[in-house]
């Protein structure tokens, strides 16, 4: 009888701590907000540096052409032209000039092109949790299988105690 008593008390302490645990109920409520911007930064440098290069020439020449004519005749003593003296000079004279200029431009363009692009994101994540903790060791439909363990532990031991004194 010592071991059955050990048993049985063995039972219900086993079902008193199955049965003893709380209930709780838990609500969670989430809400998550989400923030995304994108920035754009753009930056554009264009310089054109121009030269202008001149060039000029200039070239002339020229010619010169003197031609000269005399002609002298006297005659006397029987021949008679006594005096014919003819005289011209022909200076003819050529100029040449030529001039050239020449113009060139040089144009050096430079582009800098500087684009920065920054993304940020930011998540704002609200959190409620609500729980619900009941104490009672025992709720509702729990009671049955309380009472019919109950029952069935008084009927073992019922039982035993009937052997024994047999």
């Amino acid at each position: 009888m010592r071991h059955d008593i050990l048993h049985i008390t063995l039972c219900i302490i086993i079902l008193g701590v199955g049965f003893s645990g709380c209930r709780a109920s838990k609500t969670i409520q989430r809400d998550q907000t989400i923030q995304t911007n994108t920035e754009k930064f753009e930056s554009i440098n264009e310089s054109v540096n121009s030269e202008a290069v001149t060039a000029e020439s200039s070239d002339r020449s020229g010619s010169e052409v003197n031609q000269s004519y005399t002609r002298i005749t006297e005659f006397d003593s029987a021949g008679t032209v006594r005096r014919v003296q003819e005289t011209w000079r022909d200076r003819q004279r050529i100029d040449l000039v030529t001039e050239e200029r020449t113009v060139r431009t040089v144009s050096v363009a430079e582009k800098n092109q500087q684009i920065t692009i920054r993304d940020t994101t930011s998540t704002v994540t609200n959190e409620v949790v609500e729980v619900k903790t009941d104490s009672r060791p025992i709720q509702g439909f729990e009671w049955f299988w309380t009472v019919l363990s109950g029952v069935l532990i008084l009927a073992v031991i019922i039982y035993i105690i009937y052997n024994r004194r047999k």
